[in-house]
């Protein structure tokens, strides 16, 4: 998703994208740093489908963060995240 002509979120196709459809995009905290196991999850994320990335995302750089997890047809997650990420980031 953008806004002003750069991403706000990014998502990455899961391990077994061609045999479930799933991405992942890491969730960020107010301040741009990555959501870890354990962190209390922002209240902007309750209603989200939610699960650490590398139950998804596997290999040597995936990071060892929260993540929103949807199906590449679920357009409404994925803009529910991207909002919640410039509305933190540029108060829209």
């Amino acid at each position: 998703m953008f806004v002003s002509y750069y991403p706000m979120v990014e998502f990455v196709g899961a391990d077994n994208f061609e045999g479930n459809g799933q991405m992942a995009s890491i969730i960020k905290t107010r301040e741009g740093k990555h959501l870890r196991p354990g962190e209390s999850l922002p209240i902007e994320y309750v209603s989200l489908p939610v699960d650490l990335y590398t139950h998804v995302v596997t290999g040597p750089y995936a990071a060892g963060s929260m993540a929103v997890i949807a199906d590449k047809d679920d357009l409404t997650t994925m803009a529910h995240h991207g909002l919640i990420r410039a509305y933190w980031k540029k108060g829209i």
